[in-house]
């Protein structure tokens, strides 16, 4: 909710202030962010891909799980 702003002249003179602070940075945080959410999405997309490839290693070993777990003949 928006705060109330008092009549004077110096608040006045200090919500120019915080405005021009805001218009020059403001720019700025938007590209930050941009380029923060670009690196989430790679870090999500890498995530999936190892995700892929421990499956696949699983897949790949299964395999093997069966002789394993043969019990040996005389034992």
């Amino acid at each position: 909710m928006a705060e109330k702003v008092k009549k004077t002249r110096p608040e006045l003179l200090k919500q120019r202030r915080a405005l021009a602070m805001f218009k020059r940075f403001l720019p700025t945080l938007l590209l930050k962010k941009q380029q923060i959410q670009m690196e989430i999405i790679k870090v999500g997309d890498q995530v999936k891909k190892l995700h892929e490839a421990i499956e696949t290693r699983i897949n790949e070993i299964e395999q093997w799980v069966s002789l394993f777990s043969e019990s040996l003949p005389g034992s």
